[in-house]
């Protein structure tokens, strides 16, 4: 798996978002939730999954997004399957580290 990755520096607190690579250019939105994964907030890049964990390990808020991204969290035990939802059939996740 390669998945992309964007990383923000929100006041000190890292936040990161992992999506599968076809859901990078997508809007998706049921009922009252959006997520638009096509917009300029974000700034993906191809990372490898050693490079993911360490952008993780220091992160405070991240979100998964896609069937390979929400399988490696589970993998990694950063999350339980219950943790999981889905917007317009694609599953995703939010961790937030205190």
């Amino acid at each position: 798996m390669k998945p992309m990755i964007s990383v923000h520096n929100l006041e000190g607190r890292i936040s990161a978002t992992i999506a599968d690579k076809e859901l990078t250019n997508k809007k998706l939105k049921e009922d009252k939730l959006k997520i638009n994964l096509a917009s300029k907030f974000y700034n993906w890049k191809e990372r490898n999954t050693e490079e993911i964990k360490n952008i993780i390990r220091d992160s405070k808020l991240i979100l998964f997004i896609g069937k390979e991204s929400t399988n490696f969290a589970l993998k990694e035990r950063m999350i339980n399957q219950e943790d999981i939802k889905r917007i317009q059939n694609i599953p995703f996740c939010h961790l937030m580290k205190l």
